[in-house]
């Protein structure tokens, strides 16, 4: 009479494979969302900059006058005479109004300036320095993100 059964060895071996196999998956798996969640959040972040980066810099491009009365805000006059500043603390806002996406709450600004430089003759020009962070408190690195944008806008009109 034959026996046709597994040893308890060759179940064990056959265990510790689908174990081993299963760690590695869960891992890849793993890896993967905390990498689409670094992904979400730099999005996010850079969105926010470059839209607040892109009404300032038309702004300032189409300005009549621009000045800087200090190191975070500037004073733009447009060609109808009316005035806007934009301002840097947490937030970046314009006239008051924050330039970045309410709903995303979590991103604020880390550091802020702007410089007006104006040879004799020429326009002015307007240097616009800042970084946004996701403002979260989550300890996750995934959750993280810092960005920094900068640029140079000259006035098209004196």
């Amino acid at each position: 009479m034959s026996n046709k059964a597994f040893t308890l060895i060759e179940l064990l071996v056959v265990i510790a494979i689908f174990l081993a196999v299963s760690v590695v998956a869960g891992q890849t798996l793993f890896s993967s969302l905390r990498g689409s969640d670094k992904t979400t959040t730099l999005d996010q972040v850079r969105q926010n900059g470059n839209y607040a980066m892109n009404v300032m810099t038309k702004t300032i491009r189409n300005a009549k006058s621009a000045s800087c009365p200090n190191a975070t805000s500037v004073k733009i006059v447009a060609q109808d005479n009316s005035e806007t500043t934009f301002a840097c603390g947490t937030n970046i806002t314009s006239n008051g109004l924050n330039l970045l996406n309410p709903d995303a709450t979590t991103v604020a600004a880390n550091t802020c300036s702007f410089t007006c430089v104006q040879a004799a003759g020429q326009p002015t020009t307007v240097q616009i320095k800042f970084t946004l962070n996701e403002a979260g408190t989550t300890s996750f690195i995934e959750k993280k993100a810092t960005v920094p944008f900068e640029t140079s806008v000259t006035l098209r009109n004196k």
